[in-house]
Parts: C-alpha cells; structure tokens; sequence
C-alpha cells in the first residue's frame, strides 16, 4: 500500500468521524430541545398551581376584577391590580415561552383567549396606568394593545 491511498484511507474515515459525530449532536440537541420544552410545560402547570392558591386566598377581589364590579377601597383595588399583574406576568412568561418555541402552541393559544376578554376589564386601565404594567417587556405589551385594538378598546 502507497502513502497516497494510506491518506485518502485517513480521509474518509475523517470524514465519516464526522458524518457520525453530526449525527449524535443532532440527536443530542434534539434531546435537551425535548427537555426544554418539558421544563417549560412544568414552569407552566407550577405557575398555573401558585396563581391558583393565591387566587383562593383573595377571591372575592378576584371575582370583582374578572366580573368587572367596581372595587369598593383603595385596598381592595391595589390587590386588584396586583391580581391582574400576577396574571399578566404568567400570561407574558407563556407568551415567550411559546415565541421561544418552548411552549406547545395549544398552551398558548388557550391562555390567549382568555386575554381577549381579561383586556377589556375595567382593571386593565387601572394596571395601565400602575407602575406594575412598567414590569413587562415591550413584545408583550405591544401584544395586548393588539389585542385591545381587536376588540374595539384601543
């Protein structure tokens, strides 16, 4: 055997060296790609389960807020607004989540509806204008002005 075909030899099991190694990091990026997205789904379902136990200790504020009756003090609209921010902010998180690619879309989708109406509360001018809609990004807020807007509100 010459050292020409020893070479060409080398470079074709170079070669498939690498042809194998792209395989195993597409299954690898796959793979934490799956991860991420589980790790999303319990961020979600964990997220979902606090604002529920929170929302059991202040319900009748809440009821208020989602009904749309007036809140009767200062005190009960400042836990109104904190309420609505803590909604938001889980809504904002699913938002990105999901622009991210690590949300399924159904998940999004559902929590979007529900925007659609929580937008045209009487609250949601009142978080407007708190220091509590500073907290969210641009994206999202630019998102529920779309959304406003959809609806006749903007």
């Amino acid at each position: 055997m010459n050292w020409d075909a020893i070479g060409a030899a080398g470079e074709i099991v170079g070669a498939l060296a690498v042809v194998f190694s792209l395989i195993y990091l597409s299954g690898q990026v796959r793979h934490t790609n799956k991860l991420a997205r589980n790790d999303s789904t319990q961020s979600v379902i964990g997220s979902e389960t606090n604002f529920a136990s929170i929302l059991l200790q202040y319900a009748c504020v809440w009821n208020k807020v989602i009904s749309g009756v007036q809140l009767s003090d200062a005190v009960e609209e400042r836990e109104g607004i904190i309420l609505f921010n803590l909604y938001l902010l889980d809504s904002e998180n699913r938002f990105h989540q999901w622009k991210d690619g690590f949300l399924q879309e159904q998940s999004w989708k559902a929590r979007e509806k529900t925007l659609d109406r929580m937008v045209l509360l009487p609250i949601y001018e009142v978080w407007e204008k708190s220091l509590s809609a500073s907290g969210h990004s641009q994206d999202f807020l630019n998102l529920l002005s779309e959304i406003r807007e959809q609806q006749g509100k903007g």
